[in-house]
């Protein structure tokens, strides 16, 4: 049994990894903001009482009481607390850095100063850098999780950081494309998507994302020097178009309800902008993969993971 923290409990993939850790028989130290709210991670305070723990970080508290305490003698820490805004406005800016930036500061603080707790596995995104690997962030939010990745330098802990871009799998009521889609043809009503049929996306199922995360902190609780480390979730199979990626959906739930899928059927379901081939686009190299780790479910397997 070991001890972890965990920031972004409720939070999708942080609440996928949290539930493997309990069922693994782990202790998980919750780290949630003020803001956050207990209730979505109800279900397992029920089912795990004794070994899951909240600490309510206070942006007040200057004395860092609750991210102290819960990094303190832990096994490592697993930060995937996050706030996503696709925007560069003034308000998205100011949440962005108090949530991405301040906040990460805070606790990377609050572990250099603790006994224990000295190994970070952090998430990260793709879209920062360009196909090349070089700095090149998409948006703001982009520009956050990148300036995160240089914040955890000055530290004295080891710090692994994970890029990926999107994940899928059950019960995510997150806005993405995907989950957009699944829930409109929940209702059988039309989706109309805003890009073209032949754009590239890059997911993951977040059961591997949890694997990777879960091998990336073994590495680095096994290493005997200072380590900081940047890896890519990155396969080839993992890329789809969204034209694709429709197709394969629209599938699983014809194939759930029990109706022949025809041509007709596809256009009544969903339509693009216009209609475009899809094309096997030149794929970004790998700057360094993570060793041992191999997503075990395709994305053209979307459509039977997301209902």
């Amino acid at each position: 049994m070991k001890t972890y923290a965990v920031t972004g409990t409720t939070g999708f993939i942080g609440g996928a990894l949290t539930r493997r850790l309990l069922e693994d028989g782990h202790i998980v130290n919750a780290i949630l903001r003020a803001e956050s709210s207990k209730n979505k991670i109800t279900y397992l305070l029920e089912q795990f009482p004794d070994t899951l723990h909240c600490f309510i970080h206070d942006s007040d508290d200057k004395e860092l009481t609750a991210l102290s305490t819960a990094v303190t003698h832990v096994d490592g820490v697993f930060h995937l607390g996050a706030l996503y805004v696709d925007r560069n406005d003034a308000e998205a800016i100011t949440n962005l850095v108090e949530s991405n930036i301040l906040f990460s500061s805070l606790l990377f603080a609050a572990m250099d100063k603790a006994d224990g707790g000295q190994n970070l596995v952090a998430a990260s995104t793709f879209s920062a850098f360009d196909d090349d690997g070089r700095y090149a962030p998409h948006n703001y939010y982009s520009a956050t999780k990148a300036a995160v990745e240089a914040l955890a330098r000055s530290f004295s802990f080891n710090a692994t950081f994970l890029r990926f871009g999107d994940t899928f799998g059950p019960n995510d009521k997150r806005p993405k494309v995907h989950n957009l889609l699944r829930n409109y043809l929940l209702k059988n009503e039309h989706f109309a998507f805003r890009s073209h049929a032949d754009k590239m996306i890059n997911l993951v199922h977040v059961n591997d994302v949890v694997n990777a995360l879960i091998n990336a902190m073994n590495i680095s609780c096994n290493s005997k020097k200072q380590l900081f480390s940047t890896y890519e979730l990155y396969e080839r199979n993992q890329e789809i178009t969204l034209g694709y990626m429709a197709m394969k959906i629209f599938e699983a739930h014809a194939e759930n309800i029990g109706i022949t899928v025809t041509d007709e059927s596809y256009d009544n379901a969903y339509s693009f902008p216009q209609d475009l081939p899809y094309p096997t686009e030149k794929l970004p190299p790998v700057v360094n993969s993570l060793p041992g780790w191999k997503p075990s479910i395709p994305v053209t397997a979307i459509g039977e993971h997301i209902f």
